[in-house]
């Protein structure tokens, strides 16, 4: 005997239905789980890289802006961190003339003076500063260079990081203004 049906749908085809939605919202929360991720490290990654070309930048202006001599003291740079005077952009907007001091702090390139302290690297093994001494086709390079009254012609920084599986180092070279 065959029994009319009646409209509406039964309990298996309910439970099929939400199952299959569940699956759909799940597959949908991991699509934009990923795609949010993606979208924080690729902004992470963007902060990094604008700080160290903001720290590049900052550190050329520093070597082009050095003072030597007078009121300003003298150039003092070793093998793992250097001092000396610049003139460095003030919270106001201007220049003021300032003494640094940079080198390697808690894994980090830092360069200090008593106004402020800025980052310039983030996972820092280590920090090697040479000197130029002499130009030209036999240029000499020094570790140390002491003085109250000169600086160096240029300083080749080379920036040893933590983070690589093998041996890298970033090598940048700064001109000294004109005192040299």
């Amino acid at each position: 005997m065959n029994r009319p049906r009646r409209g509406g749908f039964t309990l298996i085809e309910v439970v099929v239905a939400l199952f299959v939605v569940g699956v759909v919202v799940m597959l949908t929360h991991q699509l934009f789980a990923v795609v949010l991720s993606g979208a924080q490290a690729i902004e992470s990654s963007r902060l990094a890289l604008d700080r160290e070309a903001n720290a590049r930048r900052w550190m050329a202006g520093a070597w082009s802006s050095l003072e030597v001599g007078g009121g300003a003291g003298g150039f003092e740079g070793h093998r793992e961190h250097v001092e000396f005077a610049t003139w460095t952009m003030t919270p106001g907007g201007w220049f003021a003339p300032a003494r640094v001091h940079i080198g390697v702090r808690g894994g980090q390139l830092v360069a200090a003076s008593t106004a402020n302290t800025m980052i310039l690297a983030e996972a820092v093994d280590s920090v090697a500063f040479d000197y130029l001494l002499t130009p030209g086709e036999r240029s000499q390079w020094v570790a140390d260079w002491v003085s109250p009254s000169s600086a160096p012609l240029a300083v080749r920084v080379r920036i040893r990081r933590k983070d690589c599986r093998q041996q890298c180092v970033d090598t940048l070279l700064f001109s000294i203004g004109s005192i040299g």
